[in-house]
């Protein structure tokens, strides 16, 4: 599997031991609702990124996460790009800040196979938009694409074997009325709108009054507990990947308003 290279943002940095930190950072390009954790950053190749910094990062996908595996989501096996990037564990090789942040660009050679992800090639032209913006964003291109595609089909099986629409103008502006029709049953269906997205859960405590300001019952919060395959929240938190923001998060996307 490629080694990536992609924006991050980097939400905390604690040290490990004398070899490694772990770093937690937004990889809008993992298209992830919640942070990717437990990313090794290897002492060797300088100081590791400061917290709050943007910037430019290659990654290594090391091994698949155990939880995944446990759940049916993927098999047992080396990292091979056909599981989702929150699936494996990562390894920073490079890190090359965007903002006035201290960063490093790591003593670790870049691959010559590693891959740019939404096309970035350097830090200079590197555009941050957060994981669902970039959805939303991707999805309306995709149906505009996808109403152009439809009106030129249209337009070339009409009665007379030839395309209707001799220009690009009038397919855009008829690409229009099917890409509104397409995108209002995204709308119906309850796609295409950006989640609700918690406040800022820093522990159990927050939690609990996150849970009791919501008013949820009891019963709609251990539901959304198991069926997201823990037992409990204890059991959820008890993950080294886990923390009280994500449960926060998870139970918002379960439960709702």
């Amino acid at each position: 599997m490629d080694n990536i290279k992609t924006q991050v943002k980097i939400i905390e940095v604690a040290s490990e031991n004398i070899d490694f930190c772990n770093i937690e950072a937004d990889i809008p390009g993992f298209n992830s609702l919640y942070p990717i954790t437990w990313i090794k950053w290897a002492n060797r190749q300088g100081k590791a990124p400061d917290k709050g910094t943007e910037g430019v990062a290659e990654l290594r996908a090391t091994t698949r996460r155990k939880r995944f595996i446990k759940k049916g989501e993927i098999s047992e096996g080396p990292p091979d790009g056909s599981e989702k990037p929150w699936m494996n564990y990562w390894e920073m090789l490079s890190f090359e800040p965007l903002t006035g942040g201290k960063g490093n660009n790591g003593s670790v050679a870049p691959n010559k196979d590693t891959k740019a992800v939404n096309g970035l090639s350097g830090a200079t032209k590197a555009v941050f938009l957060d994981a669902n913006e970039r959805y939303r964003v991707d999805k309306r291109l995709y149906i505009a694409e996808k109403a152009m595609w439809m009106v030129i089909t249209h337009g070339a099986n009409s009665d007379g074997g030839g395309s209707l629409y001799a220009d690009m103008e009038a397919v855009v502006k008829e690409s229009l009325v099917v890409r509104k029709a397409l995108e209002g049953i995204l709308e119906q269906e309850g796609l295409g709108r950006p989640p609700a997205i918690v406040p800022t859960i820093r522990n159990s405590e927050e939690l609990r009054d996150f849970v009791k300001k919501k008013g949820w019952k009891m019963e709609l919060v251990k539901e959304a507990i198991r069926n997201a395959g823990f037992e409990d929240s204890d059991a959820y938190l008890e993950s080294a990947e886990n923390n009280a923001q994500g449960l926060a998060q998870l139970l918002q996307d379960a439960i709702g308003d």
